[in-house]
C-alpha cells in the first residue's frame, strides 16, 4: 500500500464527508433499494443503488457486491442485472448487502474506451467514474461493517469491462470477479494470477469481440492462474445463461480474500559498481520472493528520486558525470502496490575518464558506407575528419558523419562484396573534459564488406486467424508477401488493417565471442527461433507467446527469453521470428543482452544479415535504403511472383533490376510519372537502382518463397 502526507484542511473535508454520508446511511431501508450519492473526497459525485438483506445489522459482517451496469449510464437511479436476477435471493441463500454505482452522466462507457472493442491498454489514470468505484469500496465496507475479504464485483458489457478495469488496477479490494462479455489489458494479467475470476461470453457475441474474455483467459493462464472461463451459444446476452448457472453463486461465495497483509522484503545484495569511461554504474542485487502476490518487480532511485522500475535484477545506469559521486537505493513491490523498505543508500564516485574511445565494431552496410560503433560518446570534430580514417587495399574515405553520439557513417569508395578489410581510426577524442584520444598511430579493425545493416519484414495480409499456424499453414504464405519493409533494428512497429502475419529471418552476426541472450515480443502471438549455428533446418523453438504483449515488454512472461547461446564473433547464426495479428495494433522486437552481458537492447542491423542474403548490385552505387526511396517509386509484389513499379520523379529517369548474383534481368527509362510492369521471377532478393532528379538509389526487393 502507498501513503502519501495530506493537509490538515483536506484531511478535515473528508472527515466532514464522511460525517455527513455516515447520517445517511443510517437511514437507508433494509429489503428495497436505497437511492444514495457518494461525494468522493477527491472531487465529484457518484450516483448508487443498495440494497440492505432483511433484518441487516453491521454485526453480521456480510459480503458485499459490486454490480457494473453496461453501457450508457442511465438518467435515472434503475438497477439493471443482479437485482433483477430471479436466482440471485439476497435474502435468504446469499444473504449480502448489494451496491449498483451508475457511470457519471458525461461519461458514455465506465473507462471511456466503448464496448466493442477488444483487448486495450490499461490508461495510466483511471476515469472519474471508475475512481469513484474504487474510493466507494472500502467507504461503504466501512461504514456498514462488511466483510473487508468478502467483495465481489460483476459487470456485463461496459460492465464487464469495467470490471476488468476495476481489478486491474486494486485486485486486492476484491475477493473474485465475474466479468461478462467485456475484456481488458491482458499486458498487466500478472495482477490477476492469484485471484479467483469466472468469466462468460457469448460465442456470437457480435457486439463485444469474443477475442476478449478469450485473450484475458489465456494471458493469466500463461502466467499460472487458473480462471474460470465459459462460452455460450449466444449472442451478447451471454449474462441470461450466465445468471442461470446454479452453480455460480456457490462458487461465487467460496471466495473469499486472502489479504496482502505485508510488503515484499527489501532486496539484499545490493552492489553500485562504476564502470570504465567515468559515465555508467552497474547496479545489481539479489531476487525477492513475495508468498502472498508471487510477483515482484524493482524501484531504482538515485539521489532519492525514481530512475527507473524494472523486473530484473541489474542494471546499468548511464549518462553520468565522471568523478561525481551518486546514491543508489532499490526497493521491491507487488502488484498490490505495496513497496518495500528501501536498501540502504550507496553512495559511488563514478570513475575519471582516463581511457581513449574503443569501438564495439565495425560494419560494412553497403559498397560505399561503413558503420562504426564507438564505445563511449566521442567528439563531433574529431568524428568527422575523414582523415582520421584510413582503409586498405585502395579503399578510400570521402566522408565521415556522425550520426549519434557513438555511431560515425562513412563514405568510401565500390568495396568489393565478401571481401576482408582492415580500417585504421587515429585520433578519435571522447567528451570527457581530458579529452582522451585514440592514438596518432591508431587502432584497427577488421571486417568483411556484407549485407548487414538491414533486416526485411516479410508481411502477409488479409491472413484470418488468431495463432501463428493460422500464418504458416495458409495459402498466402505459400507465395510471395503483400510487401516488404527495410527496418533499421530487429523492431517492427507499425498499425496494418486486421488479420495479418509477418516474418523476419536472417543471420546473427555477433561483434564479440561470449554467450548471448535474446528476448522477443509482440501482439498478437508469435514465435522466435535461432540455429546454433547457419543452417536454417537447424532452428530451434526458443520463445514464443500466446497472447499480445506491449511493445518492447520483454518480460511478461517467462516463455519470451531463449536460453543462452554461445556465439562467436562474426560467426551467422540463424534467426527467425513468426508473428501473427488479429485484431487491434502491431508491435513486434528482439532484443539481446550481449557478451558483456550488462544491457539489453533492441539487436542492430548491424549485427544482422537478411535471408537470404542479398549481392549488392554490379554497380558501385550507395544503398540509400534508409532514405526516402519509397516517396521516388513504390514497388508491389503480386501473387505470381510478377511486380508492378510506380515511378514519381518529376523529369527523366532509368531504372536497372538485377538479380542476387548481379545480373541485369530488367531496365526501364521514362519521364515523370510511369508505370511499369515485370513478369513472374524465381523467388529471392532482387536489387533496383533508381535514377532520378539528379540522384541515384538502390532498393531491395523480395519476391517471396
Amino acid at each position: 500500500m502507498k501513503y502519501r502526507a495530506i493537509s490538515i484542511t483536506s484531511a478535515f473535508l473528508v472527515i466532514m464527508i464522511a460525517s455527513v454520508q455516515a447520517a445517511l446511511l443510517d437511514s437507508l431501508h433494509t429489503n428495497q433499494y436505497t437511492n444514495m450519492y457518494f461525494n468522493s473526497p477527491s472531487g465529484g459525485q457518484l450516483r448508487y443503488s443498495i440494497y440492505l438483506p432483511n433484518g441487516f445489522t453491521a454485526s453480521e459482517h456480510l459480503p458485499y457486491f459490486m454490480s457494473m451496469h453496461g453501457v450508457g449510464p442511465p438518467p435515472d437511479f434503475a438497477p439493471m442485472y443482479l437485482g433483477s436476477n430471479p436466482k440471485f435471493d439476497i435474502n435468504v441463500k446469499q444473504r449480502c448487502v448489494l451496491v449498483e454505482p451508475f457511470c457519471p452522466l458525461d461519461q458514455t462507457c465506465w473507462d471511456n474506451k466503448g464496448y466493442s472493442t477488444g483487448n486495450h491498454l490499461l490508461d495510466p489514470n483511471p476515469t472519474n467514474g471508475i475512481r469513484m468505484v474504487l474510493e466507494l469500496v472500502p467507504y461503504i465496507q466501512r461504514e456498514l461493517g462488511l466483510d473487508v475479504n468478502r467483495c465481489y464485483v460483476v459487470g456485463a458489457s461496459n460492465g464487464g469491462y469495467a470490471t476488468w478495469d476495476l481489478i486491474l488496477r486494486k485486485s486486492y479490494l476484491f475477493a473474485a470477479a465475474i466479468p461478462i462479455c467485456g475484456s481488458g489489458d491482458r499486458s498487466k494479467a500478472d495482477r490477476l494470477v492469484s485471484m479467483p475470476i469466472w468469466a462468460h461470453h457469448g460465442s456470437a457475441d457480435d457486439v463485444v469481440p469474443i477475442s476478449g474474455s478469450r485473450d484475458m483467459i489465456k494471458a493469466i493462464r500463461i502466467l499460472g492462474g487458473d480462471p474460470r472461463y465459459t462460452e455460450y451459444p449466444v449472442a451478447h446476452e451471454a449474462w441470461v445463461p450466465a445468471w442461470a448457472d446454479d452453480s455460480l453463486m456457490p462458487w461465487l461465495f467460496r471466495q473469499s480474500r486472502v489479504p496482502d497483509s505485508t510488503s515484499p522484503p527489501t532486496p539484499a545484495g545490493f552492489t553500485a559498481t562504476p564502470m570504465t569511461g567515468g559515465d555508467r554504474v552497474l547496479l545489481q542485487w539479489r531476487s525477492v520472493t513475495d508468498p502472498e502476490s508471487k510477483s515482484v518487480a524493482y524501484h531504482i532511485y538515485r539521489n532519492g528520486r525514481w530512475r527507473a522500475s524494472l523486473k530484473d535484477t541489474a542494471m546499468v545506469d548511464s549518462g553520468l558525470v565522471a568523478q561525481t559521486s551518486y546514491g543508489y537505493q532499490v526497493a521491491a513491490y507487488n502488484p498490490c502496490d505495496r513497496v518495500s523498505a528501501k536498501s540502504d543508500s550507496l553512495v559511488v564516485q563514478t570513475l575519471a575518464d582516463t581511457k581513449a574511445p574503443g569501438i564495439e565494431w565495425v560494419r560494412s552496410v553497403a559498397l560505399t558506407n561503413v558503420r562504426i560503433r564507438f564505445n563511449e560518446a566521442v567528439s563531433a570534430a574529431s568524428a568527422q575528419n575523414a582523415a582520421n580514417y584510413q582503409a586498405d587495399k585502395g579503399v578510400t574515405i570521402a566522408k565521415a558523419a556522425l550520426k549519434d553520439s557513438i555511431t560515425v557513417l562513412l563514405t568510401t569508395s565500390a568495396q568489393t562484396p565478401n571481401t576482408a578489410y582492415t580500417l585504421t581510426i587515429r585520433n578519435i577524442a571522447d567528451r570527457s573534459p581530458a579529452s582522451n584520444a585514440i592514438s596518432a598511430t591508431g587502432i584497427s579493425a577488421a571486417y568483411t564488406c556484407l549485407s548487414t545493416g538491414r533486416a526485411f519484414d516479410e508481411i502477409w495480409l488479409s491472413v484470418t486467424g488468431s495463432t501463428v499456424a493460422d500464418l504458416t499453414g495458409s495459402a498466402a504464405f505459400q507465395g510471395a508477401p503483400s510487401r516488404i519493409d527495410t527496418l533499421p533494428a530487429l523492431e517492427a512497429n507499425a498499425v496494418w488493417q486486421l488479420n495479418f502475419g509477418e516474418r523476419i529471418r536472417g543471420y546473427i552476426y555477433p561483434p564479440a565471442t561470449g554467450t548471448y541472450t535474446f528476448w522477443a515480443a509482440g501482439d498478437d502471438v508469435f514465435q522466435l527461433f535461432i540455429s546454433p549455428d547457419a543452417d536454417p533446418a537447424h532452428k530451434q523453438l526458443v520463445g514464443w507467446i500466446l497472447t499480445a504483449v506491449p511493445s518492447r515488454e520483454f518480460d511478461y512472461c517467462h516463455t519470451q527469453r531463449s536460453p543462452p547461446y554461445q556465439m562467436t564473433k562474426d560467426t551467422r547464426y540463424y534467426i527467425e521470428i513468426l508473428q501473427k495479428q488479429s485484431t487491434g495494433t502491431d508491435n513486434c522486437a528482439i532484443a539481446w543482452k550481449r557478451a558483456d552481458g550488462l544491457t539489453r537492447e533492441i539487436v542492430p542491423a548491424d549485427c544482422f544479415i537478411p535471408y537470404p542474403e542479398p549481392a549488392p548490385p554490379q554497380t558501385g552505387t550507395a544503398d540509400r535504403l534508409e532514405m526516402h526511396g519509397r516517396r521516388l517509386v513504390s514497388v508491389r509484389v503480386n501473387r505470381t511472383g510478377g511486380m508492378e513499379i510506380t515511378v514519381r520523379s518529376q523529369g527523366p529517369h532509368t531504372i536497372a533490376f538485377f538479380d542476387c548474383k548481379g545480373a541485369l534481368r530488367a531496365s526501364f527509362s521514362g519521364m515523370g510519372k510511369k508505370s511499369y510492369s515485370i513478369p513472374p521471377l524465381p523467388a529471392g532478393i532482387y536489387s533496383m537502382r533508381i535514377a532520378s532528379d539528379g540522384k541515384t538509389r538502390v532498393q531491395s526487393v523480395l519476391v517471396g518463397k
